[in-house]
């Protein structure tokens, strides 16, 4: 069994590194290239052209996470109005909202 090079207190190694393994020289497939790969998984193509299985799983997808999205917004939005002290806090510090939402024009227009 193999050890690994230890350093002594001068900071030099007591042993060599090993050596690399030698590479093969066969390689492997690109996607589609020598393998049984469906389409719906090469570069290039939209999802309406994917079969309906997985059309479906990505809408899912995306959708699962826009309601995830929108349900933590309505949750902070919920305790921003209804906890009298964080809507004190809120309104008393509106300058770190204006500093992040007067930044919003600036993230549209390097869009």
């Amino acid at each position: 069994m193999y050890s690994a090079p230890r350093q002594d207190t001068g900071g030099s190694y007591t042993a060599a590194p090993p050596a690399y393994s030698q590479a093969s020289s066969s390689r492997e497939p690109l996607v589609g290239e020598e393998w049984d790969v469906p389409d719906d998984f090469k570069h290039g193509v939209n999802v309406s052209e994917c079969d309906l299985i997985n059309s479906k799983a990505f809408v899912r997808k995306v959708y699962s996470i826009l309601f995830i999205q929108l349900l933590m917004t309505t949750v902070v939005a919920g305790i921003m109005m209804y906890n009298p002290n964080v809507r004190f806090w809120v309104q008393e510090k509106y300058e770190y909202f204006f500093s992040v939402y007067g930044k919003m024009p600036l993230y549209l227009k390097l869009k």
